[in-house]
């Protein structure tokens, strides 16, 4: 089963502007759920895979 966490750091490695679009959308849907994102589990997996710093810059566009 894919995860929420899986499917952000997937597309956020792909880096299109589609998958950056969802990732964007999945941050805020599960902001307005209320739901929580295991953000150490997608950020060790962002690193491993050198793309920590686009998700950084993902997170900035999903803020509040």
């Amino acid at each position: 089963m894919v995860t929420r966490e899986d499917l952000i750091v997937y597309k956020t490695i792909a880096g299109r502007p589609r998958h950056i679009a969802d990732v964007v959308a999945v941050i805020e849907a599960a902001r307005a759920a209320d739901e929580a994102i295991d953000w150490n589990y997608v950020e060790r997996w962002c690193e491993q895979w050198n793309v920590a710093d686009r998700l950084a810059e993902l997170r900035r566009l999903a803020s509040p």
